[in-house]
């Protein structure tokens, strides 16, 4: 004990200390639901590279986050926001007008991987370390077989992270946008139309989608004037058999074909 009667540290409090005393000099902070590391006092998480006001954000990618690049056309503007996020391995942070975080959008690297799959992982690693420090197994090309099936069946069942997944869904729900009607929208104005359509025809068209999306009534009017601008584009019109929210919007073969047959100068989200 020392002067002051208190119990001197321990060898193994010692050696704790010396090794991960520096982790006292950081906080985990959570934003989004996402727990991320901070130094003390600060609230910018390590593997943020850029931050965005939420103005910045809705203004200049919200609506390209929630079209993404489905259906032929691809609304995302990548090499813009790589450059923002160290070529799409950091994350972005979107910060409210008194420069609190309210959102986390994760890198365009990132993956759908849960507790199974890192588990899984670890063991094949383990497995590959040995197998490498077996004079007789790291020779065999067919003794790592095996471990390349393991991964293709803890992947199989793991859903591609889209780009519109990495805005959380319950800030489209916040603006009011379901990014399956929104592209059901522009596919009218870009895969079916080529752009050439009247845009207060869209505008007409917009809510009548968003009813019908959420099975709300539709009238036999409405429902006529969206069949005459997406002929062959298949909705359902509140009759109790929409598609929940997540699923894709669906076009026919014909009008697939022709989204996948755009220019590659053609801006599709220009006016």
């Amino acid at each position: 004990m020392d002067n002051q009667g208190t119990k001197a540290p321990s060898m193994k409090d010692r050696i704790i200390q010396s090794e991960f005393g520096w982790l006292k000099e950081f906080d985990v902070t959570e934003i989004d639901g996402k727990r991320m590391m901070t130094l003390k006092g600060d609230n910018l998480p390590f593997n943020v590279s850029h931050i965005l006001t939420e103005q910045e954000f809705i203004t200049e990618w919200l609506m390209q986050f929630a079209l993404g690049n489905d259906l032929g056309f691809n609304y995302f503007r990548a090499a813009d926001w790589l450059k923002i996020s160290a070529d799409g391995t950091q994350s972005v942070m979107v910060v409210d007008e008194q420069q609190e975080p309210i959102l986390i959008i994760p890198p365009l690297a990132s993956h759908n991987f849960g507790p199974e799959q890192y588990k899984v992982f670890r063991k094949i690693e383990l497995a590959l370390k040995q197998i490498a420090e077996d004079a007789m197994a790291k020779g065999n090309p067919q003794a790592s077989a095996f471990l390349t099936d393991a991964s293709a069946h803890t992947l199989k069942d793991v859903k591609r992270r889209s780009i519109t997944d990495l805005v959380s869904p319950w800030y489209y729900a916040k603006h009011q946008i379901i990014p399956d009607v929104e592209r059901q929208v522009y596919f009218i104005r870009d895969g079916i139309h080529k752009g050439n359509i009247e845009p207060e025809h869209l505008t007409k068209a917009r809510p009548i989608l968003y009813k019908a999306w959420r099975n709300e009534p539709v009238t036999e009017e409405e429902k006529k004037f969206v069949e005459s601008i997406a002929p062959g584009f298949d909705i359902n019109f509140g009759d109790g058999s929409a598609k929940p929210a997540g699923d894709a919007p669906a076009a026919t073969t014909e009008t697939a074909n022709k989204a996948s047959s755009v220019e590659e100068d053609f801006d599709p989200l220009s006016c």
